[in-house]
């Protein structure tokens, strides 16, 4: 695990900026977040709208592992993005 990995027990916020064809945001007809967790389980909680385009979705980090998300949009925007972090188990508590 990396040293910047997020502790167990933390609130992560996942983040998304939708763009149209010359990269000024816009706004899909549907967005969805999904969020597989380190045990397989996969989410698709509703995300929140926070402007024209951007979006997040926070994540309590419960489980240590690697946690996966995709972003996708729909519609309008037509759109995906896929990345992941790592949460790592308090060597405190």
């Amino acid at each position: 695990m990396s040293s910047n990995a997020i502790i167990q027990g933390n609130v992560v916020r996942l983040t998304v900026v939708f763009t149209n064809e010359v990269e000024e945001p816009a706004e899909p007809s549907t967005v969805k977040c999904s969020i597989k967790q380190p045990n397989g389980i996969i989410e698709t909680p509703t995300p929140l709208r926070d402007s024209l385009g951007a979006w997040h979705q926070d994540v309590l980090a419960v489980s240590p592992g690697r946690w996966e998300y995709r972003w996708s949009g729909t519609g309008v925007v037509v759109a995906a993005a896929e990345s992941d972090f790592w949460v790592q188990n308090s060597d405190i508590v």
